[in-house]
């Protein structure tokens, strides 16, 4: 009996910046960790805004670089000032880009994750680097969400932090597939302003959803992880 193949979705969130050029370089970049890789079925989905700045997600859907896209508008100042009052968290952070990564990631997911029977999501960004290199394996772990850096465990890129005051890192995980649901699913509009209103971070929305479902977390090793610095340009 032929043995069924692993079924991995990768799902790219976020606007396309800087450009559509910058985007399409990391996204086949980090696809190109999965050639070659056996018994793996792999399936991409693209999450971004319909419109960012001067960048129109339409050029980069010409490319064909996705098996799917879920192309979505931004939510409104009205839709936001429904689900929460306050205009930014106590670290400084406007609460319009909390709110818009947590609405585009939860959205994106329930697709996602309702779409097939995968084993694992791969949950990454449109304007950021992720090489893993020689250390893939340890990424795809059943018992855990992975990520650059999780609460408990030193943070190579980080060493004066200490592991304790360390927290989940929103920009890129593994997981099994209902874990990567469970960890980002905050459930209605109305309660994701709840979180947000308790976040003393934009991380620590995340973080607190994961505590409550006891979702268990390791930060294996990477070659290579940044974000775009022109991303806001």
């Amino acid at each position: 009996m032929q043995q069924r193949k692993v079924k991995i979705a990768v799902l790219f969130r976020g606007p396309v910046r800087p450009t559509v050029a910058s985007t399409m370089l990391r996204v086949k970049e980090f696809m190109g960790q999965f050639e070659g890789v056996e018994n793996a079925e792999v399936t991409t989905y693209l999450a971004t805004w319909r419109t960012w700045r001067d960048q129109r997600a339409s050029e980069l859907l010409a490319q064909d670089l996705f098996d799917n896209v879920i192309m979505q508008t931004e939510p409104t100042d009205a839709q936001i000032a429904r689900a929460t009052n306050i205009t930014k968290l106590p670290n400084g952070a406007d609460i319009r880009p909390v709110f818009n990564m947590y609405y585009q990631s939860k959205t994106a997911l329930d697709c996602v994750y309702l779409a097939d029977d995968y084993d694992w999501i791969v949950h990454t960004r449109t304007d950021m680097t992720m090489q893993l290199g020689e250390h893939i394996p340890q990424w795809f772990d059943q018992a855990a969400y992975a990520a650059p850096h999780v609460p408990g465990i030193a943070a190579p890129h980080a060493p004066h932090i200490a592991p304790e005051d360390l927290w989940i890192c929103d920009q890129f995980g593994v997981a099994p597939a209902a874990m990567m649901y469970a960890a980002w699913n905050y459930g209605s509009i109305r309660e994701l302003g709840r979180r947000i209103e308790a976040a003393d971070k934009p991380e620590a929305v995340l973080q607190g959803m994961m505590t409550e479902r006891n979702i268990p977390v390791k930060a294996p090793p990477y070659l290579q992880w940044q974000l775009d610095p022109q991303r806001n340009s």
